[in-house]
């Protein structure tokens, strides 16, 4: 939603919270009328334009893997690795 309108990371807190705020921004700039499902609606077709684009370009859902050393190697002071299987990560957009 952020990358799509231009908009800071540091925006994200407010809009997360309550989405009509982007709504109304969106609205109040270009004369629009959606509401929060046109919002989501048009969330979703960027990430299938992307996911579509990647596709074409032959970009596979291995190469959308963090390194192994990430997987590996503990981040200090907790000791912690990133170890959410693939299949979750594959299923991140499932149902776009």
């Amino acid at each position: 939603m952020l990358d799509s309108t231009g908009l800071c990371l540091f925006a994200r807190p407010p809009v997360i919270a309550d989405p009509q705020l982007m709504v109304d921004m969106l609205n109040g700039r270009y004369g629009w009328g959606w509401s929060k499902e046109d919002l989501d609606q048009s969330n979703r077709d960027v990430l299938r334009t992307e996911l579509e684009f990647n596709r074409r370009a032959g970009i596979t859902a291995s190469d959308y893997r963090l390194p192994e050393y990430m997987r590996q190697e503990p981040l200090a002071p907790h000791g912690a690795t990133f170890d959410v299987p693939d299949a979750e990560l594959d299923a991140v957009f499932e149902g776009l």
